[in-house]
């Protein structure tokens, strides 16, 4: 793990499972639970943190549907 990305490693470990359900399951992240995590902890550039942590969960996201496809 790279010394840059621990903010927002940390940081979705903590909001993981703080989907926006669909109808077939996980689209996003809720982006107010990621600024909320942000704003208790402190980090070192929270707006690089916030858009790290939303390509951690698009990578998620595509592991989720590739599961759930046939």
């Amino acid at each position: 793990m790279l010394y840059e990305n621990e903010d927002a490693i940390a940081l979705y470990s903590i909001v993981q499972n703080q989907w926006i359900m669909g109808a077939g399951g996980p689209v996003d992240i809720n982006h107010l639970a990621v600024w909320e995590a942000i704003d208790r902890h402190p980090v070192r550039d929270a707006r690089e943190t916030f858009k790290k942590i939303l390509a951690l969960s698009r990578w998620m996201l595509e592991r989720i549907n590739e599961k759930r496809e046939p």
